[in-house]
């Protein structure tokens, strides 16, 4: 059992690097690695730089130039995949709000009773959400039709494309 993780660490360390690498020559690219975990959170994480995945006896530790160190246990994270931005970006004072876009719905935490604001490209408030007293909220992008948007959460904002 344990040359079995060695193996699969070794293959996903090499599998990481390799598309790290890919995806960082890119000039006009930023990288997105994207981790699944078993509790069905996705977290995203954007890169302007080469990220370095590290794996510890029981741990995945994730860092890059100018972001903090992230770290997870095995046993928390289902699955990860590397992709290229689509220069979307997190605009933000402090940790809290956090807003991102995963599939078709916008997630958001921040502190209860925070205004969630979509506009569209011109200026014009599409919808206004509040969020709830547990800090997050979802909410459904399928109503829209192609084109960028623009996610306002307390002092976050989050630029989006619908294609």
């Amino acid at each position: 059992m344990k040359k079995k993780i060695e193996s699969f660490l070794i293959v996903a360390c090499l599998y990481i690097f390799a598309v790290a690498t890919i995806c960082a020559q890119e000039a006009n690219n930023k990288l997105v690695l994207k981790i699944l975990l078993t509790n069905g959170t996705t977290v995203n994480c954007d890169f302007d730089s080469q990220p370095k995945m590290t794996f510890g006896k029981n741990t995945i530790t994730l860092m890059a130039q100018g972001v903090e160190a992230k770290e997870w246990e095995f046993t928390t994270v289902q699955s990860w995949s590397f992709e290229k931005s689509t220069a979307i970006r997190l605009i933000s004072v402090d940790q809290l709000p956090y807003i991102e876009v995963d599939g078709n719905r916008i997630i958001a935490y921040a502190q209860p009773q925070t205004l969630l604001t979509l506009f569209d490209i011109n200026g014009r408030q599409i919808e206004r959400h509040v969020i709830g007293h547990d800090g997050e909220i979802s909410v459904s992008l399928k109503s829209l039709t192609k084109g960028v948007y623009i996610v306002n959460v307390g002092t976050t904002s989050l630029k989006f494309m619908i294609r």
